[in-house]
């Protein structure tokens, strides 16, 4: 133990950072009331906690857990055997396995049909590979199929034997010597073949050593890559060239296309040719009966990986696209603009990432698919917020937690995507200082992961959880003294949920020093300087450099919702009611998604600030339309006023959130930038022209259109 508190104290000194346990093991069993006395006399003593595991733990740890292999292997027990536990798909298999070895062992079963007799030996060493069984094993099996091949089998069933015993090998065993053993008879077989389904599997042990000679496994000369890629492609060349077999001269091109592609990696210009040549090939055979345009899509799917960032992989994606569609559901097209949405995102293009989770949704939508639904929004969440467009990013993450809401209403059971959503939702009311926003997102979550059985004295928790009471107290010392006034029942609340944070900041907000000494919250010795400084300590925390500059409590008559946008101030104030709160959250999270991602259309704001009012419409005062909104005229500085009938957006009695109304969803399709001199009288467009902007009309346009129509707007105004 002396060791161990030295060792500690050295490490300590030079990392200048204490390690805060030791664990000591016993074979024998101990007593608690034992354990515990030693425990805490050794951990006083040395000053770092002390833990004793004794027998008890260790069959709990190793026998009740099922780790005996583990422990087996880490004592060197070479005798030591254990079963392993076989789930219900590992069973089904098993239960195959051991049919198909029944049959194999029936020696008249298979006269006269002896392919049949290869083909089941080809199955059983397969199912032996995925059960994961010991290699002698599982190899054996494969010898005895290409055995059987050699003597009643077809060309085809000795090379497929092979490859499949190859391509265990490499992914079940890392081993390469195998796949070199057997390549060349597999490429022969290939070579001697007319059909583009024979040749593919050297195409795919190929690329496999292709692969293994990037990550430097292999060398380049051992693999003899180059030779043996020329072979192949010399030979799928000509296939593709037999105008008699269009179906078959086709898949043979795109898998000529396919090598040739990842050989002319570092030529962009080739590269580039040999990609837009796949989408060409690929809307050009789609009528083909026998063109494998699924297999072909998968091909392209795979060459994402090195090359989806490259924009001629984006501009055959979109190309080859409505080709998948035809073939597809609304669903599985959903799907692959969901996955290649994600791919933009992992490479921060988030815009182009948006603009495919936005054509993804509405599909999902359609198709009522509420899991990829979530997922989607949740997506589009994240991308709006890694933009800073807090708006758009929470009318996402509210329809995502509407739908898990109704989910658990309907199955009582916890999306574990839920809390997470709330995680990301409580991060973005603190950046907008909504501190009743924020605390709903945050007991909501804690309810959640109560519910999955969450261990609140846990300590990663309870660091985390802590971390979010501190920045709350951070934004609780920016509030003014009307504010205050909101506050003063929070206090017990704060303390009750462990916020001891948020209570002592409130309390110092309240009354100061004297407050604190007060409440017991500080020693009556303290001085004011001490108290002082503590508190400054709280607002100097490195948070604070992206919290909001004042807070939000929700408790006047009006709410503003604010955002910046192609440098425009955008300012809605809403009635504090929730008809008007909640649709003017949609509003400006539609301009955020619809105004931010129209950057690439080098779209620039006229307006230094745009202001726009929500309100219920006057009591008696009659619906115009069945969407219950409309857009009037604004009066003096504002663009508009949006007048609300409550009756025709009916809330929830149950404290749900209300349904949202995707039948009223705008759809951005594409965004059209015109030059806004050019904008007429007549021209529809003119509802978006103001009569005080100053319009940048270029050199000799003496009578551009857009000043008759600003003149004309003066005139009405009057």
């Amino acid at each position: 133990m002396a060791e161990q508190a030295s060792f500690r104290h050295g490490f300590h000194r030079i990392h200048r950072s204490r390690l805060q346990s030791s664990l000591f093991f016993s074979n024998q069993f101990i007593s608690d009331k034992s354990k515990s006395k030693f425990q805490d006399e050794l951990s006083k003593e040395h000053g770092f906690e002390i833990r004793i595991l004794d027998r008890t733990w260790l069959m709990e740890a190793i026998i009740e857990k099922g780790n005996e292999d583990i422990a087996a292997q880490a004592l060197n027990l070479s005798n030591f055997t254990t079963s392993k536990k076989i789930g219900p798909n590992d069973l089904s298999k098993q239960e195959a396995l051991d049919e198909l070895e029944k049959e194999i062992s029936d020696t008249g079963r298979y006269q006269g049909v002896e392919y049949q007799l290869v083909e089941d030996c080809i199955s059983a060493a397969i199912i032996s590979r995925e059960l994961e069984l010991d290699r002698h094993i599982t190899e054996g099996r494969y010898e005895r199929a290409i055995r059987l091949a050699r003597e009643h089998g077809t060309e085809r069933q000795i090379a497929n034997a092979l490859y499949q015993k190859a391509w265990t090998a490499v992914y079940w065993h890392d081993d390469f010597g195998v796949l070199l053993s057997v390549y060349d008879e597999i490429e022969a077989f290939s070579l001697g073949s007319r059909n583009s389904s024979d040749i593919e599997k050297a195409i795919n042990l190929w690329q496999t050593l292709h692969t293994a000679v990037i990550s430097e496994a292999l060398s380049l000369e051992e693999t003899k890559l180059v030779n043996r890629a020329n072979s192949l492609i010399h030979h799928l060349e000509e296939l593709s060239g037999e105008t008699d077999r269009p179906n078959n001269a086709a898949n043979s091109k795109w898998l000529m296309l396919g090598m040739r592609i990842v050989q002319h990696a570092a030529d962009e210009s080739q590269r580039d040719k040999l990609l837009r040549d796949f989408g060409d090939l690929v809307t050009g055979s789609q009528h083909l009966g026998g063109f494998e345009f699924n297999r072909a899509y998968e091909q392209f799917e795979v060459l994402g990986a090195p090359f989806g960032e490259l924009e001629v992989y984006d501009e055959v994606f979109e190309q080859v696209l409505p080709v998948y569609q035809e073939r597809h559901s609304d669903v599985a097209v959903a799907d692959k603009l969901f996955n290649r949405g994600i791919d933009k995102l992992r490479t921060d293009k988030l815009i182009s990432g948006i603009d495919l989770l936005g054509r993804a949704l509405p599909k999902l939508i359609k198709a009522e698919k509420k899991e990829r639904m979530v997922r989607c929004l949740a997506a589009l969440a994240s991308a709006y917020s890694s933009m800073d467009l807090f708006w758009a990013a929470y009318s996402n993450h509210m329809s995502a937690l509407s739908i898990l809401i109704q989910d658990f209403g309907e199955t009582r059971e916890i999306d574990p995507l839920l809390p997470m959503l709330l995680e990301k939702m409580f991060w973005g009311e603190i950046s907008t200082g909504r501190i009743p926003h924020a605390l709903w997102c945050l007991e909501l979550q804690i309810s959640t992961l109560r519910q999955t059985g969450l261990d609140e004295e846990d300590k990663g928790f309870q660091e985390d959880y802590q971390l979010k009471g501190g920045v709350l107290a951070m934004l609780l010392l920016k509030a003014d003294a009307s504010q205050l006034n909101e506050f003063t029942g929070l206090v017990n609340f704060f303390e009750q949920n462990g916020l001891i944070a948020c209570s002592l900041a409130l309390l110092f907000s309240f009354g100061g020093p004297d407050y604190l000494r007060q409440h017991e919250y500080v020693p009556d010795s303290e001085s004011d300087t001490d108290i002082w400084e503590m508190m400054k300590r709280l607002w100097d925390q490195p948070a604070q450099d992206s919290l909001p500059e004042r807070i939000d409590t929700f408790g006047g008559k009006s709410v503003s919702l604010i955002s910046r946008l192609l440098g425009t101030r955008w300012e809605i104030v809403c009635q504090h009611n929730p008809w008007c709160v909640r649709i003017g959250e949609s509003y400006m999270g539609f301009l955020e998604a619809f105004l931010a991602t129209s950057l690439s259309h080098q779209a620039v704001g006229t307006m230094e600030r745009a202001k726009m009012r929500f309100q219920l419409a006057s009591e008696g005062e009659a619906c115009p339309n069945e969407q219950g909104l409309e857009l009037r005229p604004g009066s003096r500085s504002e663009l508009a006023t949006v007048v609300i009938w409550p009756e025709r957006f009916p809330l929830s009695n149950d404290g749900r959130p209300p349904d949202f109304h995707f039948e009223l969803s705008i759809l951005k399709r594409e965004v059209v930038i015109r030059e806004a001199w050019t904008i007429g009288l007549n021209d529809p467009d003119g509802i978006a022209v103001s009569p005080s902007i100053d319009p940048i009309i270029p050199e000799g346009q003496e009578n551009a259109p857009i000043l008759e129509l600003i003149e004309w707007q003066k005139k009405r105004g009057k």
